[in-house]
């Protein structure tokens, strides 16, 4: 339902200049909600994105979107927080919004149709997502999603949590998921999908450098079982142990592709999950003082990041939005593949400062192979 507007020729440069271009990608953070989240350059990616599917939902107009996504630009050049790009945009939407509707000279005159529509559009009318591995798509296309039967590795990484602990996993829930009404999160879970695999590998106390917890979103093998080993190394596990995190962490990045995956949000309507009531917004819709920017905003920003869904969802009411990922914005570093297991001690670097595997990553792994294929058979009995 986006695509037509994300491979466009205009889109794909704007991208390319917010991974490459520090004036669109280094502002100011500290005004941004969550922006510790955020690694490397999704936070401006995961606003613009957004910004290009609050169009698409809201304006939808073929003959309006080179004015608009010429605006984001600017936006993105100009400001100097991403916190005041949102704003921006959401001033963007209701301009475009008068515009569509013939108001452009009579904005004031008819704030309150502009705004009912913006709410017809993205509320009553609108959406709730759910990200998903790309390699779970196929099969949710064909048979519907049914929240108890991801087909993931759940029992075993139970037995990783019992290794490692709540504080590095985070929550294992397999019988239900969560959907949001915020695209731009949505997106956040896409490319860090599933969480707890990220927490593992990234996204945990003991994993502290900003180049490290990038490893994901990179999808970059070595570095995410590198830090694997960090953690192993911290916690002081036994042999035996570590082997077993080891070898099911390396069945899970097998499982989900992930050297190649895409990050995958999937779309539903909102009034399938969710019942909204119009008097929530009737203060927004009558309000003739506050900046008509500002109201758009009130309506069009996030209300529920945790909408619980334990009900099969037929595949005719789902729609899938494939994103941008890091190989999309920026160069890739070098990445080994995933089917030579990653084993070592704390001290052991195995990528240099350039990204590219070392002479000694090449040589252990060699030595490692036999190694590798043995534990793997006994692990399996």
């Amino acid at each position: 339902m986006l695509d037509n507007i994300l491979r466009r020729g205009d889109v794909l440069n704007l991208i390319k200049e917010i991974g490459s271009n520090n004036r669109y990608n280094k502002k100011e953070k500290m005004d941004s909600i969550n922006y510790l989240q955020f690694v490397n350059v999704e936070q401006p990616l995961f606003i613009l994105v957004d910004a290009l599917f609050k169009y698409k939902v809201i304006i939808d107009d073929i003959y309006l979107l080179d004015d608009y996504i010429e605006q984001l630009d600017l936006l993105f050049r100009k400001l100097s927080n991403f916190y005041d790009i949102r704003i921006g945009i959401n001033r963007l939407i209701a301009k475009f919004v008068a515009i569509k509707l013939g108001y452009k000279d009579k904005i004031e005159e008819n704030r309150r149709k502009i705004l009912s529509y913006v709410y017809d559009r993205y509320i009553a009318n609108g959406y709730l997502f759910h990200s998903v591995s790309d390699v779970y798509v196929e099969d949710i296309k064909i048979n519907g999603f049914t929240p108890q039967k991801y087909n993931n590795l759940y029992p075993e990484f139970n037995e990783v949590k019992n290794i490692l602990g709540n504080d590095i996993m985070g929550d294992l829930n397999e019988f239900e998921v969560s959907f949001t009404d915020n695209f731009l999160m949505a997106y956040y879970y896409a490319v860090n999908s599933p969480m707890y695999f990220y927490k593992i590998l990234c996204d945990n106390y003991l994993i502290t450098k900003k180049e490290d917890k990038e490893a994901y979103f990179k999808n970059d093998y070595v570095a995410c079982f590198k830090n694997l080993n960090k953690v192993i190394y911290k916690l002081d596990l036994g042999e035996a142990k570590a082997k077993k995190v080891r070898y099911i962490c390396n069945k899970e990045w097998n499982l989900l592709n992930r050297s190649d995956s895409c990050p995958t949000v999937m779309v539903v309507k909102r009034s399938l999950l969710l019942k909204d009531d119009i008097r929530e917004y009737e203060e927004i819709l009558n309000n003739t003082e506050d900046d008509l920017g500002d109201l758009v905003g009130k309506i069009i920003d996030s209300r529920f990041n945790n909408v619980k869904c334990s009900k099969k969802i037929n595949s005719a009411d789902i729609e899938f939005i494939s994103l941008f990922g890091y190989k999309d914005v920026e160069r890739q570093d070098s990445i080994l593949e995933s089917d030579d297991i990653i084993d070592g001690d704390k001290d052991v670097e195995f990528v240099d400062d350039y990204g590219k595997v070392s002479l000694l990553l090449l040589i252990g792994s060699m030595l490692i192979t036999f190694g590798v294929i043995l534990s793997i058979i006994m692990m399996s009995r």
